[in-house]
């Protein structure tokens, strides 16, 4: 066990480590709050302040943060209210209904379960009542229940706990998370769906964000060094987890024990792939990740050799020669001709000009999401980056229209948190403005 201690703490002295930037149990201290995140986050925050009853996470696979998330809002809860904040949190729905009662009374009244579960639920109730009055709050969560979708009897006595209420108030929020499954299991059942009205479906990382939570925790551990990762590791890093992660975080570890042991200053591809034959026993889990990393260096290399030798030859410098000419004639040219049409961007402009055949809308308009799950970018284009994502159903207010350089329309929404951003028309079905009641 020491000697465990003094190679943690050579690893941590070595990159300049407060404390450990990549432990994989859930840490809302190390809660990377950008992207998906902080727009999931948001809802939850909206659907405990405004008691709206019950919330939905749903992730694509294992590993993308549900449990981090819901242990990051428990903590904001507990510094915002204090001792008027009371919550359950159940990470193993595997008890049955009449446990699982028990359990959360045990959890929110500070007391030992009666075995009578009405006896139960009358003591939850009184107790969040009490709670009501003082101006708390209240969470009960049940996470990784897609372990429920054989347990019907349970699934519905959760649906009747979030009913309870008090003068046409929910007592408590109520949040269930998982995987997949979740979502298509509970959409069937109506009339547990529709008691859920914020709901959040997880996706794997972009390579833009696996770079930015790397580089968070990192800063956030007290690194105070730029880029110890080089772009083709993070590359790696992101092709080999999938976006996951919890992969991502194991591999980025073992990348710093790596480089900690062959003393290196940043950590490249060499040390990903030392970690990934650690992380796969000797490799054979990730050998054709592997292989294709060497191939791509060594391709790389033929093309510069290639291009070294063939650079002056005859042919090029013919070519060259025939495609210049009249390329600069016509640069001339546009450029006398276009000399009258200037263009000034004000200053303070946040986005570049673009070429829009739309016109300006009098009218606001809404959109209605058409598709499973609509990406949400921080600018009018397909390569920006992704800051949200909004499920199908969802509607939104049309505040601007672009059109990119591919001639794509973009729409410009409001999110959370007075965030705006923009999704492609294709995701979604327009609508003229209508009344209120009509919505």
């Amino acid at each position: 066990m020491q000697a465990v201690q003094a190679l943690e703490e050579d690893y941590l002295k070595y990159w300049d480590f407060e404390n450990h930037p990549f432990l994989l149990s859930p840490q809302p201290s190390m809660f990377y709050e950008g992207g998906q995140y902080f727009e999931c986050l948001e809802r939850l925050r909206y659907a405990v302040k405004t008691q709206k009853g019950g919330a939905l996470i749903v992730s694509e696979e294992a590993g993308l943060g549900k449990t981090t998330i819901i242990l990051k809002l428990i903590e904001e809860m507990k510094g915002v209210y204090g001792e008027i904040f009371k919550f359950a949190l159940i990470d193993h729905p595997t008890l049955n209904s009449e446990q699982m009662i028990a359990y959360i009374k045990r959890e929110i009244t500070g007391r030992e379960p009666e075995g009578d579960k009405l006896r139960n639920l009358i003591d939850i109730r009184a107790h969040l009542i009490e709670l009501f009055e003082k101006g708390g709050k209240c969470i009960i969560a049940i996470d990784e229940a897609h372990m429920l979708k054989d347990q019907p009897i349970v699934l519905q006595e959760l649906r009747m706990l979030i009913n309870l209420t008090y003068r046409e108030n929910y007592l408590h929020t109520f949040i269930i998370s998982g995987q997949k499954p979740l979502w298509g299991l509970l959409s069937d059942m109506r009339e547990f769906w529709q008691r859920l009205p914020v709901k959040y479906y997880l996706l794997p990382l972009t390579l833009e964000e696996t770079k930015n939570l790397i580089n968070f925790r990192i800063k956030r551990a007290g690194c105070k060094r730029d880029n110890v990762y080089t772009d083709e590791a993070i590359r790696l890093i992101h092709r080999a987890s999938s976006g996951c992660p919890r992969t991502i975080l194991a591999l980025a570890d073992f990348s710093l024990l790596v480089g900690h042991s062959n003393l290196v200053q940043r950590i490249g591809e060499k040390e990903v792939m030392k970690a990934l034959e650690i992380i796969g026993g000797k490799g054979e889990a990730h050998s054709s990740v592997i292989r294709d990393a060497k191939e791509r260096k060594e391709n790389f290399q033929f093309v510069d050799e290639k291009k070294k030798k063939s650079f002056f030859s005859r042919g090029f410098l013919f070519a060259l020669l025939f495609l210049v000419i009249p390329f600069s004639l016509f640069a001339i040219y546009m450029y006398n001709r276009n000399r009258e049409f200037q263009f000034h961007l004000p200053q303070d402009a946040f986005f570049k000009p673009t070429i829009s055949l739309v016109e300006p809308k009098k009218e606001p308009k809404e959109a209605q999401v058409s598709t499973r799950a609509a990406n949400v970018r921080a600018e009018p284009k397909i390569s920006s980056q992704r800051i949200a994502v909004i499920m199908q159903g969802e509607r939104v207010e049309v505040i601007d229209e672009r059109v990119d350089e591919k001639g794509e329309k973009w729409l410009m929404i409001e999110l959370f948190g007075k965030r705006r951003g923009w999704i492609s028309e294709k995701v979604v079905d327009l609508h003229g403005d209508k009344d209120a009641n009509t919505r």
